[in-house]
């Protein structure tokens, strides 16, 4: 059986390639600067296990390589346990052992991992979950090489090379613990968005090949909680929704060989990739009247696009207007353009598609224009199948027609083997290279970050950060600094940066692709012509380090205080404020009473 294939992806090739020469130094024995155990830290799903799985192949390499050590190899085991299976009072005696009759159950002598993995390597995944008791413990079998088991005061010894995984912080260790390992640190997916893209590019190529630029663009967006986890999940719900679709009869899709859209997930429990928040994002630019028409038409050679979408409310209200103003006109061709309906003259749309007709009961056409699609039907009869059938199917054929643009994903090829790069003496891992199309993708991303002044490597989505991010002072490269001059070109800059900081701005010079971008930001920010903040927008960067600053000085208590005073003042009853800070209402009267701040103490104050 073949063993399991282990992709090493370009945003964590980096790290991979010094960790293997860490631990190859570590597991020799005889490195004087690499002669600590080793802690592999990566939050839950992010790939610790490829690291494991190469320091086995590295320990087996080192007694293939001297036959003097062969005897050794077959005698060494490679040993690895999962911390948190273990209970808080059992944890000291699986790892150290015991003696008979050492606790209730004890029938018998027993040795400890440490013990068993004598000569070889322990492998100690979720050691954050062990208690500080035995932590204490093992850092002194580390130093000294020395245990004793539990029940007994005889001192044992034991030669072992011992790895740590853990998904927790600094702070969940004993000090003198964390600090006696060597640590390595995994990058979360948030913080190499566009391995994503390489996964499925390489893993799953023909649902790579189904994407679209929204698609794509939702893809980078997300977060990943979860990781390469959920990552694998939402492959799977894909895959799930492609064999239920497969069992069904074939449509005219099918038909004409058109490739089946990609099923993305709705159900948040699944993933949280299901939220809106892109879809949010693009209806939050269409309230400011951001010109999403030239903005797409740039980012869209890139492979990437924001989904032209409206919420469902505004959508049933613009499609009645339709209705009410064809049943006047008595006309039968609509366009819809970027920011109202309007009437146009077409003899036949772009793209004919025929409707349910059950639906509306006469036959719909729509068809996407260079500006937007055509509304195509016969008013007659619309009114009485409006009145008793919801809209939302209308509404989502709608986004998905003007938003259906999946060529740029099909016509991207990557072999696999051409892009791989093999380590000869580790198996089934390969390093996988970069390929310009996708870094053109990633490049593309980064550009609409900085734009919009978000943080593409937040631990949020990227559409949901409410907080202003300004990039770096690095210098552009020849694709960053082309989409930032069609940015400038096409007049976004303005309508960006005043959506971005939520305020009105004053733009005393326009901006040159040569000059820092976070510079010229913060000279907008400082000359703009809005008095005061309003609730709920962004503050100027100055302005929020000045804030900063300030909050820095205070005491903790201080800052409690305030936060309490300042929910008194705008909230009448203790049961509004203890609502707002989601505190049971005795916790908050304490808190309220702590600070003197219950309403008869307040009066007594007064």
């Amino acid at each position: 059986m073949a063993g399991r294939e282990w992709l090493v992806l370009p945003g964590m090739t980096q790290v991979f390639l010094r960790y293997l020469s860490i631990a190859k130094e570590y597991l020799s024995g005889k490195s004087a600067i690499h002669n600590k155990p080793l802690m592999i830290i990566g939050d839950s799903g992010v790939g610790k296990g490829l690291f494991i799985e190469c320091a086995k192949q590295l320990f087996e390499c080192r007694a293939e390589s001297a036959p003097s050590l062969q005897a050794v190899k077959n005698a060494s085991p490679f040993i690895r346990i999962n911390c948190a299976s273990f209970t808080k009072d059992l944890a000291e005696s699986e790892i150290f052992g015991h003696e008979k009759g050492a606790f209730t159950g004890a029938t018998e002598k027993k040795k400890g991992i440490v013990e068993e993995a004598g000569g070889g390597v322990l492998v100690l995944d979720e050691i954050g979950e062990l208690p500080e008791s035995v932590q204490a413990k093992i850092l002194i079998f580390i130093e000294e090489g020395e245990f004793r088991r539990v029940g007994s005061n005889k001192i044992e010894r034991s030669n072992v090379f011992i790895i740590g995984t853990t998904n927790q912080k600094q702070g969940k260790f004993r000090a003198d613990f964390w600090y006696r390992f060597f640590p390595i640190f995994i990058p979360a997916l948030h913080e190499r968005r566009l391995d994503v893209l390489y996964y499925i590019a390489l893993k799953y190529p023909l649902i790579f090949n189904r994407l679209t630029p929204q698609h794509a663009l939702s893809l980078l967006a997300h977060n990943w909680p979860g990781n390469i986890r959920e990552l694998e999940r939402v492959i799977s719900i894909i895959m799930s929704e492609d064999l239920m679709r497969e069992s069904q009869p074939l449509t005219g899709e099918h038909v004409q060989n058109k490739p089946i859209p990609l099923f993305f997930p709705v159900d948040t429990r699944q993933t949280s990739l299901a939220e809106m928040y892109l879809s949010r994002f693009c209806s939050d630019l269409l309230a400011a009247d951001f010109d999403i028409e030239s903005f797409n038409s740039i980012i869209s050679c890139y492979g990437l696009q924001v989904p032209y979408s409206f919420s469902i409310s505004d959508g049933l209200k613009k499609i009645k207007k339709i209705y009410a103003e064809l049943e006047k006109k008595q006309t039968s061709h609509y366009y819809f353009g970027k920011k109202s309906f309007s009437e146009r003259s077409f003899t036949k749309p772009i793209l004919d598609w025929e409707l349910n007709r059950k639906f509306l009961g006469k036959p719909q056409i729509l068809g996407p224009t260079d500006k937007g699609f055509i509304l195509y039907y016969y008013p007659d009869g619309f009114q009485k199948e409006y009145d008793n059938h919801p809209m939302l199917d209308l509404i989502q054929k709608m986004q998905n027609n003007i938003n259906d643009e999946a060529s740029f994903y099909q016509k991207i090829k990557i072999c696999f083997e051409e892009n791989m790069q093999r380590l000869g003496h580790l198996k089934n891992v390969a390093v996988v290279s970069r390929v310009n199309k996708i870094e053109e993708i990633g490049v593309c991303f980064s550009c609409i970050c900085n734009f919009f002044l978000k943080n593409s490597s937040s631990h949020l989505n990227v559409f949901d950060q409410a907080e202003v991010h300004l990039a770096g002072s690095d210098s552009f490269g020849k694709v960053q600094k082309s989409i930032i001059t069609a940015f400038v070109d096409a007049g976004l800059v303005p309508g960006a940066l005043k959506f971005a900081s939520g305020r009105k701005l004053i733009f005393k010079k326009k901006y040159r692709v040569e000059t820092d971008w976070g510079e010229y930001v913060k000279s907008v920010l400082r000359n703009d012509d809005t008095p005061g903040v309003a609730s709920g927008q962004v503050q100027p960067v100055e302005n929020r380090v000045v804030c900063e600053s300030v909050l820095y000085k205070c005491t903790e208590d201080e800052l409690l205080r305030s936060y309490y005073k300042y929910l008194r003042s705008n909230y009448d009853t203790v049961v509004q404020v203890c609502r707002h800070a989601g505190l049971n209402e005795s916790t908050c009267r304490n808190k309220l009473r702590e600070f003197g701040l219950l309403p008869k103490q307040m009066k007594e104050d007064k």
